[in-house]
């Protein structure tokens, strides 16, 4: 279910998929925005980086500083074992921009990196982000990620979105 409250925060979706990992962290930032008290100084890195997520303004406007603010995030919960993301990376033919690459260099390593690695040839990491206001995530921002996936790439994507998947987003 998404976030109570409504307002503002970016949730994190999985596909469900058990790693033997702990259960997957549901919402990276809290529902509406931050209570008065976060006007003292932030106390956690974490905090800071929910406090960043929380006033990125949603739609247009805001799709820059929401994909600097995420992609800080996703830096901060990967870089290592992944390594520093490539951002705004083009293909080779330069038609297509993907908005980070995280390498993924853990190959033979006992952890979830390296089993991705290996069973979903993982090499790339790619994150798309949807910084969307009204509109929701559906069937053809899926394909458009799922198009990007190639095989120098590997077959695994993240879709980071300030709005939930509609029904159509988790077919196929």
């Amino acid at each position: 279910a998404p976030p109570a409250g409504g307002g503002g925060g970016c949730t994190v979706w999985t596909s469900g998929a058990d790693f033997g990992s702990p259960p997957p962290l549901r919402s990276v930032t809290s529902a509406g925005r931050l209570p008065s008290r976060s006007l003292s100084p932030v106390a956690t890195p974490e905090e800071a980086l929910r406090a960043r997520l929380d006033a990125v303004p949603r739609g247009i406007p805001g799709w820059r500083q929401f994909e600097d603010a995420a992609t800080d995030a996703l830096t901060h919960l990967f870089v290592p074992p992944l390594a520093d993301p490539i951002r705004q990376a083009r293909s080779y033919s330069g038609i297509d921009r993907r908005d980070a690459i995280f390498p993924n260099r853990n190959h033979g390593a006992p952890n979830h990196w390296g089993r991705l690695l290996h069973e979903l040839e993982a090499r790339m990491v790619l994150v798309e982000f949807k910084n969307y206001d009204s509109q929701e995530i559906g069937k053809d921002e899926v394909n458009q990620t799922r198009n990007y996936l190639t095989r120098p790439l590997g077959r695994l994507a993240l879709i980071v979105s300030t709005k939930e998947p509609n029904h159509a987003a988790h077919l196929k």
